[in-house]
C-alpha cells in the first residue's frame, strides 16, 4: 500500500493560494474600473457643458396636434367615482381583511 503524506502532494504554481498576488490583482482591477469610470464621467461632463448632449426643440414642435379631451374627462370621472365609492366604504362599512 502506497502511503503519501500531505507534504508530498504538489500543486501547480497557478493554483496556489497567494494572498499577495490576489491583493495585487484586486488592486489592478479596481484601478482599471476607477480610471474607466472617471474617463466615462469626464466625457459626459464635457459633452453636457458644451451642450452637445441635448437637442433643442422649438415650441411649435412641442404643441400637441390633437388632444382627446372627452376621453380624458371620462377617465377623470371614472377615478373620481372610484374615489367616492372607496370613501363611502370607509365610512359605512368596516372591512376586516382577516375575514
Amino acid at each position: 500500500m502506497d502511503q503519501t503524506s500531505i507534504k508530498s502532494i504538489s500543486f501547480s504554481p497557478l493554483k496556489k493560494i497567494n494572498p499577495n498576488r490576489d491583493c495585487v490583482v484586486l488592486l489592478i482591477v479596481f484601478g482599471i474600473l476607477l480610471i474607466s469610470t472617471i474617463v466615462f464621467n469626464f466625457y459626459f461632463y464635457i459633452n453636457i457643458s458644451n451642450g452637445d448632449m441635448y437637442i433643442n426643440v422649438s415650441r411649435e414642435e412641442l404643441v400637441l396636434k390633437s388632444l382627446k379631451i372627452d376621453s380624458l374627462k371620462k377617465i377623470v370621472d371614472n377615478f373620481e367615482s372610484k374615489k367616492e365609492i372607496i370613501s363611502k366604504l370607509k365610512v359605512e362599512y368596516i372591512i376586516d381583511p382577516s375575514l
